[in-house]
């Protein structure tokens, strides 16, 4: 999918300029399907639960078929000698099964005669070519050719299947279109096949379709299909909602089809390897207009009379749920687990600074509550209500559903919050690069076997922060043995970005400690899990959880933590997290029920939760000959909106849309005296003009945004000054002093430069 470099506040379309970029790709299919893939459109009635369960029963059948035709591309682009030098991922649909042709998006493919890594929808891995590509404007269409000795060579079982283009001068606004892809890329370790997402049309075009169906990244050339499984669509770009995204027209790929067959590259937008540098799309403008019309949350799969549908399924589920509110704002909602009152829901929402939570129920009851355990491993935590008439969840409850069904998520007023589709049979979440403990060492065996020798420490990591260098044996960390490189992993596998830990090692046959707080990784990183949906924020832990149930529902995060039924009502997980514009995350009910039983243990045994000072949050940072350096990747972040994102080697902190968000951070017995405080920021025109303040201890800075080119336009500006006094370590503050109306800015760093009279 193409979507664009930098993160803004400001609604545009997305695209993809580079073999690193994100690219959402999509496929569409040349050829007959298969008898056992005979479906045909349902009635458009959507009003009945009855004609909501038959159009289930067809996504179903539907997913287990075309799945099977959608693939995976990785393809190798080499510089004028003839080297690699970047590798471009997407995703395609085999129209073709004979002469093994895969349709997918001009922006992808690139160029005629690129080699191209192709993944079936079981993970097996095939070679090929790039044939013939075009790309003018939102007309995005491409061909991949399978390698002939890789296609022979498939046994009758592996047969490969194939989905038809279809007419897409017959679709009307309103209709139900199913979409695949690879969304942020191929998952291999675990294999992951193409989720599914589903939704309706918004607006047609002779060249372009636009619908609610989410796509992001890595969706780019999958296909659009419509009920009666017809390609009608190569999946484009998206805009700044989730419910906003475009597909090329299956006419457009008619239209070029015998051209690019021949190997005919074409379009005024079309970068070629022969010709240009793959970092960028042509500049030249397009021969056609982009459509982007506004989309609205409240039409098409959103509209109140087709979500009204789901109401009766979730009626039980409003009595498990509770909204939980800390200062008057909702942090997330909650599910009754006993009928003592025992209350589950996310934790990383909390601010570990704050310790009264309310709760209120659907009948506008609030209540006080108290957290009394904690599960880091799935970001929850376990809360007690007072003594009242709870009617707890029916957790014991094992429901099946498959890929295709309807997953409804319920709040506490009998009214469904969102629907979606489950889009995989089973998916396992990892911990992402972004939200891992990086802790910036390459190691070795030791020669008599005990820890891990350190071989090169990365310059700005936790580890060179730390005091850690090369030929350091590592022992321990939080008193855990390190036996090799293989144990280091496994044991920094268990923690995440701002854990603060212990690490014994050894230096010159002496045994000593030191802390370390881990950070972010150093690498180009836009993507979905940081930002992708500007406008709705994914949640701030949204990765690590292992098995989860993976649907397209529209949630935000302040919606996570309530239960998710399917259509007859009965209970199958509770959501956990809004990843990425596609997807939200459920804990299955044996997660839950596993977890639950580890916080009772955990209960005998721990102190209940208590409120944190930041400066236990983070080892303090020292200055550099005086001057104090802060990175927003060493920053503490709080509030609803702000995040940190890597989206280049420096990285900065992003969507500070309210006066509650907060960034910080606890420096390092500072010398006492006058200091000049610069920070460097990005900050639109349209989002200039917002006071904010910078606090040191009981020093003030009153400023205001100015305004820069772009949101990637970094400068450095002076605001002011501090005197600093006689003490330990200072608390370093930056938030707003009203809601911004865009965003308060893109923070890099703030300097603390001591003057000298």
């Amino acid at each position: 999918m193409r979507s664009s470099q930098f993160i803004s506040p400001r609604p545009s379309s997305h695209r993809c300029h580079g073999p690193a970029a994100f690219l959402l790709f999509i496929g569409l299919l040349f050829g007959s399907l298969s008898s056992t893939f005979a479906l045909g459109s349902v009635d458009d009635d959507f009003s009945t639960t009855d004609s909501v369960r038959a159009l289930q029963s067809q996504i179903i059948e539907l997913i287990d078929d075309a799945r099977k035709a959608v693939v995976g591309v990785e393809i190798q682009f080499r510089n004028r000698r003839g080297r690699p030098f970047g590798v471009a991922g997407g995703s395609g649909a085999i129209v073709d099964a004979e002469e093994g042709i895969i349709l997918t998006a001009g922006h992808v493919g690139r160029d005629a005669n690129l080699d191209v890594t192709i993944y079936l929808h079981d993970g097996t891995r095939l070679r090929g070519k790039t044939l013939g590509q075009h790309l003018d404007g939102q007309e995005d269409c491409g061909l991949i050719q399978i390698d002939r000795k890789d296609l022979e060579s498939l046994d009758e079982s592996d047969r490969l299947h194939e989905l038809p283009i279809g007419d897409s001068s017959k679709v009307d606004v309103g209709d139900w279109v199913l979409v695949f892809g690879h969304t942020l890329g191929i998952e291999k370790r675990p294999w992951r096949p193409p989720p599914a997402r589903f939704g309706r049309l918004t607006s047609v075009h002779d060249h372009v379709l636009t619908m609610d169906a989410p796509l992001n990244s890595g969706d780019s050339g999958g296909p659009m299909l419509n009920l009666a499984g017809e390609i009608i669509g190569i999946n484009e770009s998206c805009a700044m909602h989730p419910f906003e995204n475009a597909a090329s027209s299956s006419a457009v790929a008619l239209k070029y089809y015998d051209a690019m067959l021949e190997g005919t590259c074409s379009g005024k937008t079309l970068p070629l390897a022969r010709r240009n540098d793959f970092d960028h799309l042509s500049d030249e403008h397009s021969t056609l207009p982009i459509v982007f019309e506004p989309a609205d949350i409240s039409g098409g799969r959103h509209a109140n009379d087709v979500r009204g549908v789901f109401d009766d399924a979730v009626w039980d589920a409003s009595d498990w749920t509770l909204r939980l509110f800390v200062d008057g704002e909702q942090i997330g909602l909650g599910l009754v687990v006993d009928e003592s009152g025992l209350l589950l829901a996310k934790s990383s929402e909390l601010d570990p600074r704050k310790q009264n939570i309310s709760v209120i129920t659907s009948v506008g009851l609030q209540e006080k509550a108290r957290v009394i355990a904690r599960d880091p491993s799935l970001d929850l935590m376990l809360l007690q209500l007072p003594p009242g008439d709870w009617i707890p969840a029916p957790i014991d409850q094992d429901v099946k559903t498959d890929a295709g069904s309807w997953l409804v998520s319920a709040g506490p007023d009998a009214a469904a919050i969102s629907f979606g589709i489950r889009g995989l049979d089973t998916y396992t979440s990892t911990l992402s690069d972004m939200d891992g403990a990086f802790l910036g060492v390459r190691s070795a065996r030791t020669n008599n076997g005990f820890g891990s020798r350190i071989t090169l420490v990365v310059p700005g990591s936790a580890a060179r922060q730390s005091g850690l260098r090369v030929d350091d044996v590592l022992l321990q960390i939080n008193d855990r043995d390190i036996d090799g490189p293989k144990g280091l992993v496994d044991v920094l596998s268990d923690f995440r970005v701002g854990d603060v830990i212990q690490i014994t090692y050894e230096r010159g046959g002496e045994v000593d400690q030191t802390t370390a707080r881990f950070g972010s990784r150093n690498v180009v990183y836009q993507t979905d899990q940081e930002s992708g949906n500007v406008l709705v924020p994914v949640s701030r832990r949204d990765t690590g959880f292992g098995r989860v149930i993976q649907h397209d529902s529209f949630i935000k995060p302040e919606q996570c933590g309530g239960p998710v039924v399917d259509l007859d009502g009965r209970f199958i997980g509770m959501n956990i997290a809004r990843s990425d514009r596609t997807k939200i995350f459920a804990l299955p009910a044996v997660v839950i029920r596993e977890s639950l039983a580890r916080m009772k243990r955990q209960m005998k045994t721990e102190k209940a939760w208590i409120a944190v000072d930041p400066v236990d949050l983070q080892i303090p940072l020292r200055d550099k000959d005086g001057v104090f350096d802060l990175h927003a990747r060493d920053a503490q972040v709080f509030g609803p909106s702000a995040r940190f994102s890597v989206l280049d080697e420096v990285g900065c902190i992003l969507h500070w849309s309210t006066l509650r968000d907060e960034v910080l951070w606890v420096i390092d017995a500072p010398e006492p005296g006058a200091y000049e405080v610069s920070i460097e920021y990005a900050c639109d025109p349209d989002g200039a003009g917002v006071p904010f303040t910078l606090t040191a201890g009981k020093e003030v800075i009153q400023a205001v945004t100015e305004g820069t080119d772009r949101w990637d336009d970094f400068r450095e500006t002076r605001i002011g000054e501090l005197e600093v006094g006689e003490v330990k370590t200072l608390v370093i503050s930056i938030k707003p002093t009203r809601d911004p109306p865009l965003a308060l800015m893109n923070l890099r760093s703030v300097e603390l430069i001591p003057i000298i009279d």
